[in-house]
């Protein structure tokens, strides 16, 4: 249940913090508007993914 949260967060935070830029720095960083949304799911994957395994290596998993 966590990962789901976790990934939904940070996949809202990075759409909001990227829509917030003005088109010329998205220009400057390489990123299209409409691209916004993918790139948000790729890095919330990675968050999850990394959340995940720092909650694995708490609690004596995989580490």
């Amino acid at each position: 249940m966590a990962r789901p949260l976790v990934s939904y967060y940070w996949k809202r935070r990075t759409i909001r913090e990227l829509s917030r830029l003005e088109d010329h720095r998205l220009e400057d960083i390489g990123v299209a508007r409409a691209d916004i949304p993918a790139i948000a799911e790729d890095l919330a994957r990675e968050e999850a993914s990394a959340w995940a395994r720092r909650a694995a290596g708490a609690n004596g998993f995989g580490g």
